[in-house]
């Protein structure tokens, strides 16, 4: 099985045990995925100097290029952007053994 998380490893425990404890329900790939991104763009406009108070123009200029400058060490793995605005990391392989996901 090809993720890039999962909510049974070590590395993914404190962010699923908020989640569950927040939402009531185990956190899937997309909720990792949303947490990376929402950490991507944080770390992208700190790396431009622009707040939460910056013009929404503004953010949507600088934004793309600031992304190709960064790297996130996130639930999903490391992430970087490259020229294209495509987010590049490594594939994260899982075999199912006795109902539970080890790393390939």
């Amino acid at each position: 099985l090809m993720t890039p998380f999962c909510a049974t490893v070590e590395s993914s425990k404190s962010f699923v045990d908020a989640y569950t404890a927040a939402y009531g329900t185990t956190p899937n790939q997309f909720a990792a995925d949303a947490y990376d991104s929402v950490h991507a763009v944080a770390l992208a406009l700190a790396e431009i100097g622009l707040g939460a108070d910056a013009d929404p123009a503004e953010v949507a200029d600088a934004l793309p290029e600031a992304m190709t400058k960064i790297t996130v060490e996130g639930l999903t793995g490391t992430l970087t952007w490259n020229d294209k605005g495509e987010v590049e990391k490594e594939t994260t392989v899982y075999v199912i053994k006795d109902g539970k996901y080890v790393l390939a």
